[in-house]
């Protein structure tokens, strides 16, 4: 099954979910804000994608933050995880777990890359 991890009202992401409706791909959603997450996923996202692929440093979240916190952010300090718990917005959407790969947005790469998975693995 394809996770999904966004916001219900961020564009890409309803865009996403529109796709996946489109193309007939079974999906789970979880909504950051509602749903919430654990440490051990985003560990294991950055442990997968690294901090930079992860984190929206674009996004107003981040620049709220205090330069303390994204030191600690951008150094991948113990504290870090904790941060992004705190405030799932600073994560880059929409996240898609398949199997045991994550991608990061949804751009054709993406696209291109998932109609691949479901036509080979999936169905």
């Amino acid at each position: 099954m394809i996770k999904i991890y966004g916001l219900k009202n961020c564009d890409k992401c309803r865009s996403a979910l529109k796709w996946f409706e489109k193309q007939s791909i079974n999906y789970q959603f979880y909504d950051l804000r509602k749903d919430g997450l654990v440490k051990e996923i985003i560990q294991y996202w950055v442990d997968v994608i690294g901090w930079d692929a992860l984190i929206n440093k674009r996004s107003n979240t981040w620049r709220m933050l205090s330069n303390e916190v994204k030191v600690e952010i951008d150094s991948a300090n113990a504290n870090a995880v904790s941060h992004i718990v705190e405030k799932p917005t600073l994560i880059k959407r929409p996240i898609i777990l398949v199997n045991e790969k994550v991608m990061v947005g949804f751009k054709e790469q993406q696209r291109q890359e998932l109609i691949y998975i479901n036509a080979n693995t999936i169905n």
